[in-house]
């Protein structure tokens, strides 16, 4: 391969990747910083299954730091991704 091949590959290679940006960049949402996580946990009644290990959840938190400090959002019980 010479270097007017190279040339046309990395041109035609380019046009494709810019394509693609484009296609992406179409379905852009608007988006909340942060990071969603799932945590389980256990409440206080006698008897229940999670005090013999199995917890209850997964529940989904949002975790965000706004004005320099950390903090979380409400809790989804099914997943909101």
């Amino acid at each position: 391969m010479d270097l007017s091949d190279l040339r046309k590959a990395i041109t035609v290679r380019s046009a494709k990747r810019q394509k693609l940006e484009k296609q992406l960049l179409q379905f852009r949402h608007p988006m909340t910083p942060g990071s969603v996580y799932p945590q389980y946990t256990r409440c206080a009644r006698s008897g229940c299954r999670c005090m013999k290990g199995e917890k209850h959840g997964p529940f989904f938190y949002l975790s965000l730091r706004q004005e320099g400090k950390n903090g979380y959002a409400l809790h989804w019980q099914t997943n909101p991704l």
